[in-house]
């Protein structure tokens, strides 16, 4: 027991997982831990502050849980800053400290940052009991206020969460809908934070939703284009959900087609052609179904072929209507083949 290795393994052991061990041994442990602590060993210093947080060996104690959870923090141990945060929110062993979680979570990178959060939250809702659920709802909220950057995520987890209150969700939604509607938000937007808020589907929302999508695909993001198409169906209709903002996403969409999208260009051209006689959405139907040719896509060969063809074509365009309706048949489209053998 009292060789290093071994006892280096038990702190690491500690620091990850549930242990229990009978009285004598966890005292020894406890004690092996505090002169490996001395010598440097960081993960021995929070294996020790485990033990006298769970009142293992020790009388439970959270207050020097905490101080020996704030040494492992300065020797650089992450596990210490996730504990330091969560007991700084919580209270645990001293007053609520916000900015004192705030700067305990920061040296972490962001995305361990918010796995902390999440986890927390997690296991505080586990139970399920009334208590368990207000002090989960008590600690997002006190993380939202620490790490505001976080904060869209974390009302994402308690809206994911079936044992939040439905008030608790309501206001998790009102704070996603406040943050989208800032012109300079801490928040750092990406693609998965969209995705996820995106399909929550919330009309209170989705306005704020398409505006930042809509700046991410100005900055080049072809995932925050793939969304928005998912807002139309095959046959260019807007869902009955997206219907309302179908102006706000044909902008978007218009951008992305320029960059080049795909099925950006393709979504934007069946929307149109779907307007009927309207010459000119008709026309601007035409040019996103070239830019969609330009790439390749089958459908589109399809589309700007015909569009061709209404214009009385000469020999060396024929050749190139020919070659596209070709590779538009190749693709799955019959109607390609069926134009091509008439053209024969």
């Amino acid at each position: 027991m009292s060789s290093r290795p071994v006892i280096l393994e038990i702190a690491n052991g500690l620091s990850k997982y549930d242990y229990e061990f009978d009285p004598q041994t966890a005292r020894r442990i406890f004690g092996l831990l505090g002169r490996e602590a001395v010598r440097g060993s960081s993960t021995s210093v929070v294996a020790r502050a485990v033990m006298m947080e769970k009142g293992l060996g020790v009388e439970k104690d959270l207050d020097q849980a905490h101080s020996w959870y704030v040494w492992g923090m300065r020797v650089g141990n992450r596990k210490a800053f996730e504990k330091v945060f969560n007991a700084r929110l919580l209270g645990q062993g001293r007053q609520v400290d916000i900015a004192g979680a705030r700067e305990a979570l920061l040296p972490l990178n962001p995305k361990r940052q918010y796995r902390t959060i999440r986890n927390e939250l997690r296991e505080l809702l586990q139970p399920g009991d009334p208590v368990s659920i207000k002090a989960a709802e008590t600690y997002a909220l006190r993380a939202m206020e620490a790490m505001p950057e976080h904060s869209v995520l974390i009302a994402l987890e308690m809206m994911k969460q079936s044992g939040f209150s439905e008030q608790a969700k309501s206001d998790a939604l009102s704070r996603i809908g406040s943050e989208l509607g800032k012109q300079n938000q801490s928040l750092v937007w990406n693609d998965e934070v969209l995705r996820e808020i995106w399909d929550v589907r919330e009309p209170e929302i989705m306005a704020g939703l398409i505006q930042q999508l809509t700046v991410l695909i100005e900055s080049g993001s072809t995932q925050a284009a793939e969304l928005l198409v998912t807002a139309l169906s095959d046959s260019g209709q807007y869902t009955q959900q997206m219907a309302p903002y179908q102006d706000k996403i044909r902008y978007a969409l218009r951008l992305a087609a320029y960059r080049g999208h795909v099925a950006a260009a393709v979504a934007l051209a069946r929307d149109l052609m779907r307007l009927g006689q309207n010459e000119t959405a008709q026309s601007e139907a035409r040019k996103y179904w070239a830019i969609a040719a330009s790439e390749g896509a089958p459908e589109a060969l399809l589309q700007d072929s015909l569009y061709r063809l209404k214009g009385a074509p000469q020999a060396d365009e024929m050749r190139i209507i020919k070659d596209n309706l070709k590779r538009s048949a190749q693709g799955g489209y019959r109607l390609a083949e069926a134009v091509l053998m008439g053209l024969q």
